[in-house]
């Protein structure tokens, strides 16, 4: 998750404990339950997505990494033994071919690397019997035909990774979108009717609804771009997009509900607020769009990251 959805992710978290320490108040309201049933299984769906994200291209990365490694160990001993070799026999095109150094190495696309490995083989194999004097054995030659073949599947699992984590990615957001609205639109409607029955649970819901900056943000005393963050102001960032192609919403609206503090989208639908600390309601409009609406709190040198997505008017 990135920091936006760190921050939602975590408001989704404060809401559902605090029904689940008040459910005897609300298990006599069916809508609700239901509901709230709705919510922990969306929690649970978006934090195993998350997992699989991470698990996904990490393991696959330091897989990958490790067989790069290999690899590129064994092109250089053995290019070394062979470079000796072909000077000895004047083979001066073979060693002009299979004469690699590690910046080459470090550089090299996967692709390039591998066919790298493919020279060496080439050269190396025929000769491989008069090899013992430069340093080079058998099983040497053995190893880089291994570490190239294995290298080669290790590309097309990377790849797999990505479109794994690519799907993933899509439906976490996906689910994001629908429990903003199963928040907005059933737990916030059903809850008020505890307002003034129960009104330090409904109180206690309400903050946990409140998107807080819980430590993704600049705080006071943080450097950004060589400044301090200001200990008198805080303010909210990110990106408004259409949530169907995820595509920034140049002009778009934000502002803050009842002040005159706004700004306009840029190009690539990116804004950013900066106010005095407390809690607001922020706001985004677009036309041909529905509104947007979150409430937020700002503690002094907070920069909150929040991605506001926005739904096209049917």
């Amino acid at each position: 998750m990135n920091d936006s959805e760190n921050n939602k992710y975590r408001m989704y978290l404060s809401t559902e404990k605090t029904l689940d320490e008040s459910e005897t108040l609300w298990m006599g309201v069916p809508a609700l339950v239901s509901a709230k049933a709705s919510l922990s299984t969306n929690i649970a769906a978006i934090g195993g997505y998350s997992t699989q994200l991470v698990s996904d291209g990490t393991g696959q990365t330091i897989v990958k990494k490790q067989s790069r490694d290999l690899l590129e160990n064994a092109i250089l001993k053995i290019s070394g033994g062979l470079v000796a070799y072909c000077t000895a026999e004047n083979l001066v095109s073979q060693r002009k071919d299979i004469n690699f150094k590690p910046s080459q190495l470090v550089r090299a696309k996967d692709i390039e690397l591998y066919n790298m490995a493919a020279a060496l083989l080439n050269v190396a194999l025929p000769v491989k019997t008069f090899l013992a004097p430069y340093l080079i054995t058998e099983a040497d030659i053995e190893e880089l035909d291994a570490l190239h073949t294995a290298f080669l599947k290790s590309i097309p699992g990377k790849r797999d990774s990505v479109g794994s984590a690519i799907a993933a990615r899509i439906a976490m957001r996906l689910l994001f979108k629908e429990t903003d609205v199963l928040i907005k639109d059933r737990l916030d409607n059903l809850v008020v009717i505890f307002r003034f029955a129960k009104l330090e649970f409904y109180t206690k819901y309400c903050s946990a609804r409140v998107i807080v900056d819980l430590g993704h943000g600049k705080k006071a005393g943080s450097s950004t771009s060589g400044s301090t963050a200001s200990t008198t102001t805080a303010s909210v960032n990110g990106k408004v997009y259409d949530t169907e192609t995820e595509v920034g919403l140049v002009g778009a609206k934000v502002m803050i509900e009842g002040s005159s503090l706004a700004t306009t989208a840029d190009a690539e639908g990116l804004y950013s607020l900066t106010t005095v600390p407390g809690a607001f309601t922020l706001l985004a409009e677009k036309e041909g769009f529905e509104a947007y609406s979150d409430d937020i709190v700002l503690d002094a040198g907070d920069a909150l990251e929040l991605d506001l997505g926005m739904d096209k008017i049917a």
